[in-house]
């Protein structure tokens, strides 16, 4: 039986999750909703990230996979994952890293290195986007035990590197899963995979390495700009991929643009934008297509909070946060209803079948 069912469900509970705890973040940052009641904010923000990457990105990954003929984890394993990924996230969210969620994460790292390997050696999977998907998650995982080792004894050197982790997963694992399910061309992918490794390394260690490999992020950018030119996908998802390339340019050459706070901004854009609305875009086309308004109230919300969360930063815009974080609560209210009692999974289209094999 397809497991695709029980990935959509599961992936779409996560998101939801995810979102929730991010406005709380969100409100913490104006209000002290969080700190207020004896939490510590990086523990919860340590929470947020594993349950976005751990649970709806990584879900997102093997749905998309499963949808291409190429299963990567059972259903049961996936049920396992997901209890491991809720008790796991919960834990960080009061006690961050300690050795029971060094542990859980260890145990994580295992199902991750597994689908790596299975599509690794799936020899149906030719797409050289796939084909770059098993790199991303080696090396994004070669990097956990620095960010762990770090993380009490120099907490800007673990948020720093887990930065690098995030940057590595995103645009060697899901960002290549998610252009490949678009069918997106390949021609490039190589060189956007090698600068945009380097390049995000670049990025958040700016301070530290040579300004001219600034020029690695901007390569990235534009090794993807042919890419999204010939991209087989409505406008308006065309439209959402388009800053990737146009962010990795900027942020290259632009120093004001490598701080803390822009990289934040960009991350949250990188998967609420490209990755979401692309995973949303397969599992209820026709929820968008017969929402059109809802659709643009969820991609303004989400504009919204991007622009707020990268101008507090920049310009010292004390009222971005504020903005953000209601602009963070229309989105995911834009989101559920957007997601709301869908239907059936749609079935894999002629020319996905065609590129998978």
């Amino acid at each position: 039986m397809s497991a695709s069912p029980w990935f959509r469900i599961a992936y779409l509970a996560t998101l939801v999750a995810t979102m929730l705890v991010g406005v709380l973040l969100r409100f913490d940052l104006t209000d002290q909703l969080l700190t207020s009641r004896g939490l510590v904010f990086s523990d919860v923000r340590h929470a947020h990230s594993h349950l976005g990457f751990y649970g709806a990105l990584t879900l997102a990954w093997w749905f998309l996979l499963d949808r291409r003929g190429a299963p990567l984890v059972s259903p049961a394993a996936t049920r396992i994952y997901l209890g491991l990924v809720l008790f796991a996230s919960g834990l960080f969210a009061f006690m961050g890293y300690a050795w029971p969620t060094i542990a859980l994460s260890t145990l994580i790292a295992g199902f991750w290195l597994v689908a790596a390997w299975r599509l690794f050696r799936d020899p149906r999977q030719r797409d050289t986007w796939l084909r770059l998907a098993p790199w991303g998650v080696l090396i994004g995982l070669l990097l956990i035990p620095a960010v762990a080792a770090t993380a009490k004894r120099d907490p800007a050197l673990s948020r720093d590197l887990a930065h690098v982790f995030i940057g590595v997963m995103l645009l060697l694992t899901f960002v290549p899963v998610a252009l490949a399910e678009l069918a997106a061309p390949r021609r490039h992918a190589l060189v956007f995979a090698v600068a945009a490794s380097l390049g995000t390394a670049h990025v958040v260690f700016a301070d530290r390495l040579p300004a001219p490999l600034g020029l690695l992020s901007a390569t990235a950018g534009l090794a993807l700009v042919p890419t999204l030119v010939r991209l087989p996908a409505p406008r308006w998802l065309r439209l959402v991929w388009w800053p990737l390339p146009l962010g990795l340019i900027a942020i290259g050459l632009v120093p004001p643009l490598q701080q803390e706070g822009i990289r934040v901004a960009a991350l949250h854009y990188l998967v609420l934008g490209p990755l979401v609305m692309t995973s949303l875009f397969t599992l209820v086309p026709e929820r968008l297509a017969r929402r059109p308004l809802l659709l643009a109230l969820t991609l303004a919300a989400l504009a919204a909070k991007l622009t707020a969360m990268s101008l507090a930063p920049l310009l010292a815009w004390p009222p971005g946060t504020i903005i953000a974080a209601w602009s963070a609560v229309a989105l995911v209210i834009a989101l559920a209803l957007l997601v709301r009692a869908p239907g059936a999974p749609p079935a894999p289209s002629p020319r996905l079948k065609e590129r998978a094999r």
